[in-house]
C-alpha cells in the first residue's frame, strides 16, 4: 500500500523543463535562488579592484624610479673610470688646480686638487672628482676623493740613502752578511 501512494506522487509531480514556457508555481519544492548581484556587491567589488591597481601602479612606478636611479649611479661610476684613465694623474703632473670636461647624454665632470695645508704631510694631496647629470630638474651627482702622496725630493734621496746603508751582501756561498 505504501508502494502504491509513492508511485501516485512520482507521477503527479514533474519538475519543469529548464527552458519550459510553464509557470512555475510558488509552492515549489525547488529553493528559491538569487537572479544575480546586488549594487553594494558589485561596488565594493569596484572599490577593492581600484585598491588593488592603485597599489601595483604605484609599486610599478616606485620600482621604475629606483631603476633608473640606478642606472645614473652605474653609468656615473663608469664615467668616473673613464675621467682617471682619460686624465691621469702622474706624479711628476700633480699641481693644485681643477679640471672639468664633458661627457655625452648630459653629464659632466670636475677634478678638484688641493694639496695638504698640514705642514706634517708635505706632499699630500686629496683629489675630489665628481660626476654630474640633471636628473627630473635636479641636479645629481656621484664623488670620489682619493689621496696622492707624492713626497718631497729631499725626503727621496734621503730615504734612498738610509736603504744603502742597512741593505744586506750576498756572499759566495749564499748566505748573508750583515
Amino acid at each position: 500500500m505504501f508502494r502504491r501512494k509513492l508511485s501516485k506522487v512520482r507521477k503527479s509531480y514533474t519538475p519543469p523543463l529548464p527552458y519550459s514556457t510553464t509557470p512555475i508555481p510558488h509552492h515549489s519544492i525547488l529553493p528559491a535562488r538569487k537572479a544575480g548581484m546586488t549594487l553594494i556587491e558589485v561596488m565594493l567589488a569596484i572599490v577593492i579592484l581600484g585598491i588593488g591597481a592603485g597599489t601595483l601602479l604605484v609599486a610599478t612606478a616606485r620600482c621604475m624610479a629606483v631603476a633608473t636611479k640606478a642606472k645614473h649611479y652605474s653609468t656615473a661610476h663608469r664615467l668616473l673610470l673613464r675621467v682617471n684613465t682619460e686624465n691621469p694623474l702622474t706624479r711628476g703632473e700633480v699641481d693644485d688646480g681643477t679640471e672639468s670636461g664633458t661627457f655625452e647624454d648630459g653629464y659632466s665632470w670636475e677634478r678638484e686638487i688641493i694639496e695638504s695645508e698640514n705642514e706634517d704631510r708635505e706632499g699630500l694631496y686629496t683629489i675630489r672628482t665628481r660626476i654630474t647629470w640633471s636628473a627630473r630638474g635636479r641636479n645629481a651627482f656621484e664623488e670620489t676623493t682619493s689621496y696622492l702622496y707624492i713626497p718631497p725630493k729631499e725626503e727621496k734621496a734621503t730615504r734612498m740613502g738610509s736603504r744603502k746603508t742597512s741593505s744586506k751582501t750576498k756572499t759566495s756561498s749564499g748566505k748573508r752578511r750583515r
